[in-house]
């Protein structure tokens, strides 16, 4: 019997759907067993395209790439980390005090993506200064309007974000003692 492609297609999906445990371990065993040969071959195809390389690091894909790895490696956890960067990618403002964000690694404005260290989800898009919360101690001291103004905007503004992103209530709480202390 001869499959078409796209019946080969469904067939392969489910095979590796059924078999993703035993096909996971025979890779792990095949890359213990012949790990100088696939670092030569790395090495080898490293060296003959060192132009695309460098090329591709340049690219928005490979920026993409290299901080979504990391926030995995952070523990956090998304349904959909497209979204999540995307989201991440076109907020300029801190979701917390309004300061308008950069790009950077030392800056007290840099863009941070906040987190539930416990649990893994994404809570906002902060500033520095608001995702360390020893140093938004220093930020200038509001009134207790102005408080209270900042978290009804911060509420109605993360409605979304909460839906989409998982946030959770007991940063919402803290947030709210932190604001109105």
């Amino acid at each position: 019997m001869v499959l078409s492609k796209e019946e080969k297609n469904i067939y392969n999906k489910n095979y590796f759907e059924k078999n993703k445990d035993k096909l996971k371990e025979q890779r792990k065993i095949y890359r213990e067993k012949n790990k100088e040969q696939i670092a030569s071959k790395v090495k080898e195809y490293a060296e003959k395209h060192k132009d695309k390389i460098l090329e591709y690091h340049k690219t928005e894909a490979y920026r993409k790439c290299v901080r979504i790895s990391g926030w995995k490696q952070h523990g956090i956890i998304s349904d959909n980390f497209d979204e999540l960067y995307n989201h991440y990618i076109n907020c300029w403002k801190c979701e917390l005090c309004h300061v308008e964000l950069i790009e950077g690694d030392t800056a007290s404005n840099r863009r941070c993506l906040d987190h539930d260290h416990k649990t893994g989800l994404f809570r906002n898009i902060l500033c520095n200064t608001c995702n360390s919360w020893k140093t938004a101690e220093r930020k200038p001291k509001k009134t207790k309007e102005e408080k209270k103004q900042q978290l009804q905007e911060y509420r109605d503004n993360n409605k979304k974000n909460q839906k989409i992103y998982g946030a959770n209530r007991r940063f919402r709480e803290k947030l709210q003692a932190f604001i109105l202390s």
